[in-house]
C-alpha cells in the first residue's frame, strides 16, 4: 500500500471513530444520563446508564410519587428488571415507567435508585443513580382555570373554585385548598368585602359583590392554606381584576 493511501485510510478511520463517539454520546444524553466508566450489566461490562428521567437528572421530590423511566434492551427486557431504592419504595408501572416514593425525612439527603436482575441465588446490578431529595414545590393557585389577570365578572364567576396544582412536573401530588381570605376593593382601595372562607368555593355573598363591583376592582386571594397528605402550607395568593363597569 502506498504511504499516501495509508494516510487517507487512517484519516477515514479517524473520522469514523470520531463520528462513532459523537453518536454514542448523543444517544446517551438523549436518554437523560451519562455514567462514565463501565457498570456491571448481567455479567456483561457495559458503559450504558440504565436510568433516565423525563423531568430532572438529579432530584426526587419527597412525600409524593416520582415517575422515572427505565432504559432497557433486548438482553434485559423491562419485565425482567427489578427496581429498588435505598430509602423509600419503588414500584413498576406501564413500560418503561416506575414510581419512586421517598419520605420527608430524607429531604436534603441523597438516595440511590437501583436497577437489578436475578442472577442465580442473588441479583446483578444493572445500574444505579443517586438523587437528591428535595421539598415538594409550592403549587400554583387558580380560580377555576384563571391566573391573575383582568376578567369580566361572568368569567370570574364561571367556576368560582380556588384550586392548587403543580404544573409542569412529572410527579403526582394532590393539593386541597383548606381555607383562604378574599378581599374585594374598588379602584380607590375602598374595601367592599373582606372575609375568610373555609373550603375552596367562593361564598354566595362574595360572588354577589363581584357581580356588582365597579371597573378595575380587585379580588385578592390571600393567606391561602393548602394541604397535601399530612403537610399544610400557607401561600401568598393571587389577584384577579374586574374589567368593566355595570
Amino acid at each position: 500500500m502506498k504511504r499516501s493511501e495509508g494516510r487517507r485510510n487512517a484519516k477515514h478511520l479517524l473520522r469514523l471513530s470520531v463520528a462513532g463517539v459523537v453518536a454514542t454520546v448523543v444517544a446517551m444524553l438523549s436518554v437523560g444520563c451519562f455514567e462514565p466508566g463501565p457498570v456491571r450489566c448481567g455479567g456483561v461490562r457495559s458503559s450504558w446508564c440504565n436510568y433516565h428521567t423525563v423531568w430532572s437528572l438529579g432530584d426526587l421530590y419527597a412525600n409524593t410519587s416520582n415517575t422515572i423511566n427505565i432504559f432497557y434492551d433486548v438482553n434485559h427486557p423491562f419485565d425482567s428488571v427489578i427496581v429498588a431504592v435505598s430509602h423509600g419504595t419503588a414500584t413498576k408501572g406501564e413500560r418503561p415507567e416506575c414510581q419512586v416514593f421517598v419520605p420527608d425525612s430524607m429531604i436534603g439527603r441523597t438516595v440511590t435508585v437501583y436497577s437489578l436482575v436475578r442472577s442465580g441465588s442473588g441479583y446483578d446490578t444493572l445500574s444505579h443513580l443517586d438523587y437528591r431529595v428535595v421539598r415538594l414545590p409550592d403549587p400554583d393557585l387558580v380560580l377555576g382555570i384563571l391566573y391573575s389577570g383582568l376578567y369580566s365578572p361572568e368569567v370570574i364567576l364561571k367556576d368560582p373554585v380556588v384550586r392548587a396544582y403543580n404544573f409542569g412536573y412529572d410527579f403526582s401530588a394532590e393539593w386541597e385548598v383548606v381555607s383562604y381570605r378574599v378581599t374585594l376593593t374598588d379602584k380607590d382601595s375602598t374595601v367592599l368585602v373582606d372575609t375568610t372562607c373555609v373550603g375552596n368555593t367562593l361564598p354566595e355573598e362574595v360572588r354577589e359583590a363581584v357581580r356588582r363591583a365597579p371597573v378595575y376592582s380587585e379580588v385578592r386571594f390571600r393567606e391561602v392554606v393548602v394541604r397535601s397528605g399530612e403537610e399544610e402550607r400557607e401561600l401568598e395568593g393571587f389577584t384577579v381584576y374586574v374589567d368593566f363597569e355595570e
